[in-house]
């Protein structure tokens, strides 16, 4: 008898730690994804969430991956067109999943930002 709880004891012991993991490691990186048309380079500090970019980031070019919370966020990019052209532009989305995972937020003409996972 004393063997059959003991054995309950453990099962119920590793489908709570199971079941109460943790939201997985997120890392989110951000993509200028601007036409050729609109040109233009992202600058100034950029940031999703809790993750903060500060290298600019031209035409066609991703930042590095930065860590980021699970859930919801807010991110805003400032847009330079060259001269006086700027534009701040804002969003949200929400990253979630168990285990390691990476995320894209590219920013395209007039400031919309698509969110997807990496591969």
């Amino acid at each position: 008898m004393k063997k059959i709880i003991s054995k309950i004891a453990v099962l119920v012991f590793c489908s709570l730690f199971i079941l109460c993991k943790k939201e997985g490691k997120h890392q989110i990186r951000i993509k200028n994804d601007f036409s050729p048309t609109w040109g233009g380079v992202l600058v100034g500090e950029k940031t999703a969430g809790n993750a903060k970019f500060t290298e600019d980031i031209n035409q066609g070019n991703t930042s590095e991956y930065a860590d980021i919370d699970a859930g919801s966020f807010a991110w805003k990019v400032t847009y330079w067109g060259g001269g006086n052209i700027y534009a701040d532009y804002n969003g949200d989305n929400k990253v979630s999943g168990r285990g390691k995972h990476k995320w894209t937020l590219s920013i395209s003409d007039g400031g919309v930002g698509k969110l997807s996972e990496d591969k």
